[in-house]
Protein backbone atom coordinates (compact mmCIF):
# COMPACT_ATOMS: atom_id res chain seq x y z
CA UNK A 1 0.00 0.00 0.00
CA UNK A 2 1.34 3.13 -1.39
CA UNK A 3 -1.16 6.68 0.22
CA UNK A 4 -4.22 5.37 -0.99
CA UNK A 5 -3.10 3.11 -3.34
CA UNK A 6 -3.48 -0.56 -3.16
CA UNK A 7 -1.92 -3.01 -5.15
CA UNK A 8 -2.58 -6.86 -4.51
CA UNK A 9 0.36 -9.55 -4.45
CA UNK A 10 -0.97 -13.00 -5.37
CA UNK A 11 1.16 -16.36 -6.57
CA UNK A 12 3.39 -15.86 -9.38
CA UNK A 13 3.36 -11.97 -9.15
CA UNK A 14 6.04 -9.19 -9.61
CA UNK A 15 5.42 -5.76 -8.25
CA UNK A 16 7.78 -2.89 -9.28
CA UNK A 17 8.47 0.32 -7.62
CA UNK A 18 10.31 3.63 -9.70
CA UNK A 19 10.69 6.78 -10.36
CA UNK A 20 8.07 8.33 -11.77
CA UNK A 21 8.82 8.92 -15.75
CA UNK A 22 11.89 6.82 -15.68
CA UNK A 23 13.14 5.28 -18.85
CA UNK A 24 14.46 1.94 -17.19
CA UNK A 25 11.67 0.26 -16.53
CA UNK A 26 7.95 0.39 -16.59
CA UNK A 27 6.91 0.42 -12.87
CA UNK A 28 3.46 -1.07 -11.16
CA UNK A 29 4.57 2.10 -9.41
CA UNK A 30 5.96 5.18 -10.39
CA UNK A 31 6.72 7.53 -7.35
CA UNK A 32 7.34 11.41 -8.60
CA UNK A 33 10.12 11.84 -5.84
CA UNK A 34 13.85 12.37 -6.66
CA UNK A 35 15.00 10.61 -3.98
CA UNK A 36 13.18 7.41 -5.58
CA UNK A 37 15.77 5.28 -8.12
CA UNK A 38 14.46 4.98 -11.83
CA UNK A 39 16.13 1.73 -11.20
CA UNK A 40 13.28 -0.92 -10.13
CA UNK A 41 12.85 -2.15 -7.13
CA UNK A 42 10.77 -5.40 -7.32
CA UNK A 43 7.99 -7.25 -5.19
CA UNK A 44 7.48 -10.90 -6.03
CA UNK A 45 5.44 -13.91 -4.71
CA UNK A 46 7.27 -17.36 -5.27
CA UNK A 47 6.07 -20.50 -3.10
CA UNK A 48 4.01 -17.91 -0.61
CA UNK A 49 7.13 -16.29 -0.15
CA UNK A 50 7.35 -12.30 -0.44
CA UNK A 51 10.74 -11.55 -2.36
CA UNK A 52 11.94 -7.85 -2.16
CA UNK A 53 14.67 -7.53 -5.46
CA UNK A 54 16.68 -4.43 -5.72
CA UNK A 55 17.49 -4.39 -9.65
CA UNK A 56 20.67 -1.80 -9.30
CA UNK A 57 19.40 1.25 -7.18
CA UNK A 58 22.69 3.70 -6.74
CA UNK A 59 22.27 3.41 -2.93
CA UNK A 60 20.14 0.55 -2.16
CA UNK A 61 16.59 -0.39 -0.82
CA UNK A 62 15.81 -0.25 3.06
CA UNK A 63 13.89 -2.47 4.29
CA UNK A 64 13.89 -3.39 8.08
CA UNK A 65 17.72 -3.14 7.17
CA UNK A 66 19.63 -1.94 4.45
CA UNK A 67 19.27 -4.03 1.15
CA UNK A 68 22.52 -3.56 -1.00
CA UNK A 69 21.71 -2.84 -5.04
CA UNK A 70 21.25 -5.54 -6.81
CA UNK A 71 20.51 -8.19 -4.30
CA UNK A 72 17.12 -9.27 -2.52
CA UNK A 73 15.28 -10.30 0.68
CA UNK A 74 12.00 -12.14 1.88
CA UNK A 75 10.41 -10.16 3.69
CA UNK A 76 6.86 -10.43 5.79
CA UNK A 77 3.71 -8.70 5.07
CA UNK A 78 3.37 -5.16 6.82
CA UNK A 79 6.93 -4.93 6.90
CA UNK A 80 7.85 -1.34 4.84
CA UNK A 81 10.22 -0.64 2.07
CA UNK A 82 11.81 3.02 2.02
CA UNK A 83 12.03 4.20 -1.68
CA UNK A 84 13.45 8.10 -1.72
CA UNK A 85 11.03 9.17 1.25
CA UNK A 86 8.34 7.12 0.55
CA UNK A 87 7.12 4.70 2.66
CA UNK A 88 5.33 0.97 1.15
CA UNK A 89 3.62 -1.16 2.81
CA UNK A 90 4.05 -4.92 1.77
CA UNK A 91 1.31 -7.46 2.38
Amino acid sequence: MYGDQSFPLFEGSVFSIARKGTDKCQPTLAIDDDGVSSAAVEVSVTNGTIKVRDTGTSTGTRIVKHLDPGTDMDVKPGEMIMAGAAFITIG
